[in-house]
């Protein structure tokens, strides 16, 4: 027998109680947040949620996750959440947006604890600011950097903060790879489908969220569904501007003739400033 749920929820509480200091960071996080007001004005309350999206081919896809990270050692939430940093600046006309990032959840905060028999996600939710400039190199490794800052990947911000304050209504989870494994030929073949299913939350919920963005990798391509409550033109925008911003980042990264380190690579004993000098 594995540890139960009420082990983790209690670890989980253990963990705020002990790490009280955590308040600095997420209020400095959400210093300059404005409630997403510029976002709030694009909204369209009129209609239901719109749902759209993109795909990559497996070629980008494969360049995505296998070359791009060299050129500035990162990983796949760093370029996704750039090219998401563009495609927002360019509807709302501001260099910095707010997003909720939504993880699984299942960090190592007690060695004590066993949750291998457990499946699912636990899930963690908490604000990221992206900033980004002309520089793409810069804003990549901006938003790198911030991502590095953030603790224990977030788990600490519903125990320490909670979510009865306003959170960024727009919502970014990439669940990761979902190719078919290799079977053998007595197995009957399945394989997991993109197509769109219907509603995924029952219209008796609230959904506070304006904009929800989920991305997977299925049969090699890296897929975006998005639900809107932006108008059906500002949503196609949205949509088209991060597909453009997502091709861009693989092809300035793949061009890329050799690696830049930034602060986290080198534990923080040099600042970036010092860094992109030498």
């Amino acid at each position: 027998k594995g540890s139960s749920y009420r082990q983790w929820v209690a670890a989980v509480q253990e963990y705020g109680r002990n790490n009280t200091n955590e308040q600095d960071y997420w209020d400095n996080i959400l210093n300059d947040y404005d409630n997403d007001n510029s976002l709030i004005k694009l909204v369209n309350s009129e209609v239901p949620a719109i749902y759209t999206g993109f795909e990559l081919n497996q070629e980008q896809t494969r360049l995505l996750l296998q070359e791009g990270n060299r050129a500035y050692n990162t990983e796949i939430n760093d370029l996704l959440l750039t090219a998401l940093g563009y495609a927002l600046a360019g509807i709302t006309n501001n260099n910095i947006n707010y997003i909720v990032l939504e993880g699984h959840g299942r960090e190592e905060i007690d060695d004590s604890l066993d949750t291998t028999r457990t499946v699912g996600w636990f899930t963690t939710m908490y604000p990221v600011r992206l900033e980004v400039t002309k520089d793409i190199g810069g804003s990549l490794k901006n938003i790198k950097e911030s991502l590095r800052l953030v603790l224990n990947k977030g788990i600490g911000y519903g125990v320490v903060i909670g979510y009865k304050i306003g959170l960024p209504k727009i919502s970014f989870n990439y669940l990761g790879q979902f190719n078919q494994a290799e079977q053998s030929k007595d197995q009957e073949a399945w394989y997991i489908t993109g197509e769109h299913s219907g509603v995924s939350v029952h219209t008796a919920n609230q959904d506070y969220n304006i904009l929800n963005i989920n991305g997977l990798v299925i049969d090699g391509c890296l897929q975006f569904s998005i639900s809107s409550k932006l108008d059906q033109d500002t949503s196609n925008i949205l949509r088209d501007y991060f597909k453009e911003q997502l091709t861009k980042i693989i092809d300035h990264t793949i061009s890329q003739t050799r690696c830049y380190l930034t602060t986290s690579d080198v534990n923080n004993i040099i600042n970036q400033e010092y860094l992109d000098r030498i």
